[in-house]
């Protein structure tokens, strides 16, 4: 019998994680632009959840309400009760957070009104900019016309709308999609007075709904928002007669369809139209009701307009040009001679495109494979793999299609590839690739030497702007031939392959981690110096969160830096008492992954793309790397002391998801603006 009360359900640790979110929209030391920013950042997350595992957990209990989770031990409906309850308390704590933000707007001469707050010179532009921007878009439906209630597109928002025409009339039900996907959901009025004044295009429309329904003789017309989160999941066969691109396209098609995980409502709708709603959506016990303010879709939010105020943002932020590239006049001749270790967003991306550039016209550069998840929209990555193909290069590309609401682009770019003669492959039937990796051949000397660049992070130029990963760049034989292998093993999976240098899953991954931590706990029952510290934006997976356990019993001092879900509960009596976690939300998404066991006072290094959980070590094609170098494995040991010491923006991750600040220090310390001084000083070190 598994004892669940050991472990945090990872759908409610995750929630956890987006309420450490939610609290940075409340952080008056930050500039109220980037505050707001999180309100969107909460409001995506939550959509993809909803979209995704609360899904997931909708179709277990359907099937078996009494299931229990097999790893954890959790009962599934329980899980889906307790997502409810905190799915509620959180959307009050989002209320109450934009409310202190409308005031602290407010306070700097920013108003966003809504349509009853406006003056009559306001309202005047208001109908006029309705009149030549929005009506033409607007798809109004009159619910008792339409032969059949319309499918609601997933993340799109509505408007329900009541219309009376007389008093006492139960009057006609209207539907209206608010067309944010073509028109910015942000209409600026004109300034009064040095005075800013921005109208959210939902009150535009609320405030023209007359002009929506000319005809009508209307008492009295009301619009109440609402938001349908379906099923993303992506059902795919086993189809072997139908290509796998063309069962990704079928599926995406199906993904805009599915059912319903969430309704999110204005909590003042009527409950007749409430009722009818319900029931035409054919809303189940377990479909999620939040009912909300009259504001939906808030990650918009991301786009709210800086107006022209430097001092409502971040500060600009200078990334750092590599000093080992600064003048150089070959890539390959620097990392022929060392490794080099790039840390984003502190760093430029830029040396990794223009070593791809100058791969893709160098002559004795023979060929260049490459692992893609998620690229930016317009990709200099993609342009220099096209520019080596059209010079004679073999090119060849994995590309990953499920990568998750990125599928419809991948598809995009896998199509645009092999018209331009890349070749193009879509992995292992059933295992997704999630490593990120570059292999490039080149002839020297009569004999092919590779290089290899290794990241915790994608080859995106837009995410490595604000997202934390680590690049290496190496031609160490033992890492370079073993990447080759990888790539084999895309190839042709069903070949048995041995790994000493990287840890591959699904292949080593687990074992090598599973040797690791064994050998920690040796280490510390025979006195020696014996800890891990472990860097991961995920950890859910039993068997590894029994290990830590064991290390934890066994003396060995755990100390985790855990972005999202954890499994792993800090400082159970006789459990996990020598284990310590954190979590950090600040301007940069803490994304990279590092695994770091002292090795009896040699610390040895893994950087990866993998998390700890299940999918990622046993379903997924991920690589992590050693740092071999000591000067590259002093940085990584340094970056994650950063993070440790962090009391600005680290909050402790314990049973009960208070998500306190961590305290500690006679100085305040924010662990991204000390890394930044610290890559920043190695740069001027090496002039």
């Amino acid at each position: 019998m598994i004892d669940s009360s050991r472990y945090c359900p990872k759908e409610i640790s995750w929630l956890r994680f987006n309420h450490r979110v939610l609290q940075e929209a409340s952080d008056t030391s930050l500039p109220l632009v980037e505050r707001i920013k999180f309100l969107g950042i909460f409001s995506s997350n939550q959509d993809e959840f909803f979209r995704v595992r609360v899904a997931t957990l909708k179709k277990i209990v359907e099937a078996d309400k009494k299931k229990i989770d097999p790893l954890f031990g959790h009962r599934y409906y329980k899980v889906l009760k307790s997502i409810q309850d905190i799915a509620l308390e959180q959307a009050e704590l989002f209320n109450k957070a934009y409310d202190r933000l409308l005031k602290s707007f407010a306070s700097e001469g920013i108003y966003i009104l809504n349509e009853k707050e406006i003056d009559d010179k306001q309202r005047s532009f208001v109908r006029e900019f309705f009149r030549e921007e929005v009506r033409s878009e607007l798809v109004p439906i009159m619910l008792d016309q339409a032969p059949r209630f319309p499918e609601l597109t997933d993340q799109a928002v509505y408007f329900a709308i009541t219309i009376q025409e007389k008093k006492n009339d139960e009057g006609q039900l209207a539907l209206l999609e608010i067309p944010t996907h073509i028109l910015s959901r942000f209409v600026r009025l004109p300034d009064k007075q040095g005075e800013v004044y921005i109208m959210l295009l939902d009150d535009v429309i609320r405030t023209c709904l007359d002009l929506v329904f000319p005809n009508l003789g209307k008492y009295r017309c009301e619009a109440y928002m609402l938001k349908i989160s379906r099923d993303a999941d992506m059902d795919i066969d086993d189809d072997l007669d139908e290509s796998y691109l063309s069962k990704i396209t079928d599926s995406l098609k199906r993904r805009r369809l599915g059912a319903p995980t969430r309704i999110v409502f204005d909590q003042a709708m009527p409950s007749r139209l409430q009722r009818y709603l319900l029931e035409a959506l054919q809303v189940k016990e377990m479909d999620t009701l939040i009912p909300g303010g009259r504001y939906h879709n808030f990650k918009d939010f991301f786009g709210f307009p800086s107006l022209g105020r430097v001092d409502l943002i971040h500060p600009r932020f200078e990334h750092l040009d590599h000093p080992d590239f600064a003048h150089a006049s070959s890539f390959f001749d620097v990392i022929a001679k060392k490794d080099v270790l790039l840390h984003y967003p502190y760093h430029k991306f830029d040396p990794v495109i223009d070593f791809m550039r100058e791969a893709a016209v160098d002559s004795k550069v023979t060929s260049i494979q490459i692992t893609l998840y998620r690229l930016a929209k317009n990709s200099r990555v993609i342009n220099a793999l096209v520019s080596a193909a059209k010079n004679g290069k073999r090119v060849q590309v994995v590309l990953e299609l499920q990568a998750r609401f990125d599928e419809k682009a991948n598809v995009k770019w896998a199509n645009y590839l092999r018209e331009q003669g890349v070749e193009v492959h879509f992995g292992v039937e059933g295992i997704k690739i999630h490593s990120k990796l570059c292999l490039i051949t080149r002839k020297e000397h009569g004999e092919a030497k590779l290089y290899a660049m290794l990241s915790t992070g994608n080859f995106n130029e837009s995410t490595a702007k604000i997202y934390t990963d680590h690049m290496l760049m190496t031609t160490k034989v033992g890492i370079t031939k073993e990447v080759s292998m990888v790539m084999d093993y895309i190839n042709q999976p069903y070949q048995n392959r041995s790994f000493r240098s990287l840890l591959a899953s699904p292949l080593t991954m687990r074992n090598r981690i599973t040797r690791m931590v064994e050998k920690e706990i040796s280490n510390a029952k025979a006195g020696k110096e014996a800890w891990i510290s472990l860097k991961l934006n995920n950890l859910a997976d039993r068997q590894v969160t029994d290990l830590l356990y064991s290390a934890s019993r066994a003396g060995v001092k755990i100390r985790l830096v855990i972005r999202g879900m954890c499994s792993v509960i800090p400082g159970l009596p006789g459990v996990s008492e020598n284990i310590s976690a954190i979590s950090i939300v600040d301007r940069f998404l803490e994304h990279s992954r590092f695994y770091i066991f002292a090795n009896g006072g040699k610390p040895n290094v893994i950087v990866s793309s993998a998390d700890w959980m299940t999918r990622n070590l046993d379903r997924r094609i991920e690589v992590g790397f050693p740092i071999n170098d000591n000067k590259l494995k002093n940085q990584i040991l340094k970056v994650f002391e950063h993070q440790w010491k962090d009391n600005v923006k680290a909050r402790k991750v314990e049973d009960k998801g208070k998500n306190e600040i961590v305290k500690g220090g006679d100085e305040p310390f924010r662990s991204q603006e000390e890394t930044y001084r610290y890559i920043c000083a190695l740069a001027k070190k090496s002039k």
